[in-house]
């Protein structure tokens, strides 16, 4: 006996649940190809707009050389790789605590390494505090040279007074005084500092009205005025063409000039070994006359114009 067939339900026959539950797939698969052929788009685009390669390295994004780009990542590790070779072997060779304190390169101090910098700080401002103290001492004495001459003394009171001891001195705290300034005390000359004056006289600062915060930038001005006038004499100065034909230049080559040279010094040498000792010259002098009866020269001063022409 044939088996019935089951009837396959139509959309007719379908529940509202059921079609609202198909009709929802339908929309999500219809956006799931509306948002791939958006991304599809946007890709495309991007890839027509992309910078080429040379541009990519002209910005310093791509590393510069000529491995192929699969083998990009293993150049860069084995880069990476060399460098921290190098970085281990040039800390393995430093050099030691020690030896940077022997250098000069690290203060000798025995403090941590974190409060150095507190420490450089504190010993320049008392630095800056002694020598700040020192000159405000020279000022005064200067101004005041009387009340520095002699030592200090305590006075002693009247004898038979009240407040006093058995040796008759006072018991009350002692007033400071000075006593009669009999001898001068000079005041180191390391202290004195130079005026602005003298200063300017040795030539450490320089002439001028400017107010000292703007005498770095005068002194720039100046050097650029200088630079720009020694360019445009340099600019206009003679070739040497013109000076050869002004005869200040001589149209020889090195050569010809070394010779010349060698031969004036041959010269002179050949003049100064053949001269007349002062002494001779002194004794024609003192023997002949200057000039004779004739009116010529005396042997003397013909003695004296032969060693003068001899070469």
């Amino acid at each position: 006996m044939p088996t019935p067939v089951k009837a396959k339900k139509s959309g007719a026959g379908a529940t509202p649940k059921q079609r609202k539950k198909k009709a929802k797939k339908k929309m999500a698969q219809v956006a799931a190809k509306l948002e791939k052929q958006m991304t599809k788009d946007t890709l495309k685009s991007g890839i027509s707009t992309r910078p080429s390669r040379k541009q990519v390295i002209a910005a310093g994004l791509l590393p510069q050389h000529a491995l192929a780009p699969s083998l990009m990542s293993i150049g860069a590790s084995l880069e990476k790789k060399i460098k921290q070779d190098t970085l281990k072997s040039t800390l393995q060779s430093r050099p030691t605590k020690k030896q940077l304190i022997q250098a000069g390169i690290l203060p000798k101090t025995k403090l941590a390494p974190s409060l150095m910098n507190i420490g450089a700080r504190l010993e320049k401002q008392l630095k800056k505090d002694t020598v700040k103290g020192c000159l405000e001492s020279v000022s005064s004495r200067s101004q005041h040279p009387a009340r520095f001459a002699a030592p200090l003394r305590f006075p002693r009171a009247a004898r038979g007074s009240s407040k006093c001891d058995t040796r008759g001195r006072s018991c009350a705290p002692p007033l400071l005084t000075h006593a009669t300034p009999t001898t001068t005390t000079a005041i180191p000359t390391t202290l004195q500092r130079p005026s602005k004056k003298q200063l300017q006289a040795a030539g450490i600062l320089p002439r001028t009205q400017l107010a000292p915060t703007l005498m770095g930038v005068g002194a720039k001005l100046e050097k650029k005025m200088k630079q720009d006038t020694i360019k445009q004499t340099l600019e206009c100065r003679p070739g040497r063409d013109d000076l050869i034909a002004r005869g200040i230049l001589v149209d020889r080559t090195p050569v010809e000039c070394a010779a010349e040279r060698s031969a004036q010094r041959k010269a002179l040498k050949s003049f100064l070994k053949a001269r007349p000792s002062p002494d001779a010259v002194r004794k024609v002098y003192a023997s002949e006359p200057l000039v004779a009866v004739d009116g010529t020269a005396a042997p003397g001063v013909a003695l004296l114009h032969w060693a003068l022409t001899q070469e």
